[in-house]
């Protein structure tokens, strides 16, 4: 039977993370600030979804099961880029920023490559303009007669 991920709750596979962590549901609950009994249910609904029991008791406490330990890399790597989307932010990567660089000639030609590759990787959708920096001589305050 395939399974569509929108019929998960996404929280499970906390869950699941922290059980395979701590080998233990009193452990998981308690880092999860929930009741051992909730963690429990969770691993019933696990157990269910994946048609695997995932952990069983051994003599030696807590076991994951073949198929737990071989999601534990993925689910941690799934988890870790979940994170990372959600720490982002609308307002971080503003549409239509403008830079308007004025560069001496000599810098314009050693650093405008390296420049403009960093606010494209940035700012994606960033208008550069460049204009050359004209420096012209100074004029003395006092002139000598």
């Amino acid at each position: 039977m395939n399974k569509s991920l929108a019929r998960l709750d996404l929280n499970l596979l906390i869950t699941l993370q922290l059980l395979l962590q701590e080998l233990s549901v009193s452990k998981a609950a308690k880092k999860l600030n929930v009741t051992p009994s909730t963690v429990s249910k969770s691993l019933s609904k696990l157990r269910e979804w994946f048609d695997d029991p995932l952990f069983v008791k051994t003599p030696h406490g807590f076991s994951p099961t073949s198929l737990a330990i071989s999601m534990e890399q993925e689910l941690a790597d799934w988890l870790q880029l979940s994170s990372q989307l959600l720490a982002k932010r609308g307002d971080e990567i503003p549409n239509g920023i403008r830079f308007n660089l004025a560069m001496e000639s000599p810098l314009l030609l050693t650093m405008f490559n390296q420049l403009s590759q960093q606010i494209y990787q940035q700012y994606p959708d960033a208008k550069v303009k460049v204009h050359n920096w004209i420096t012209t001589p100074l004029k003395p305050l006092f002139a000598a007669k």
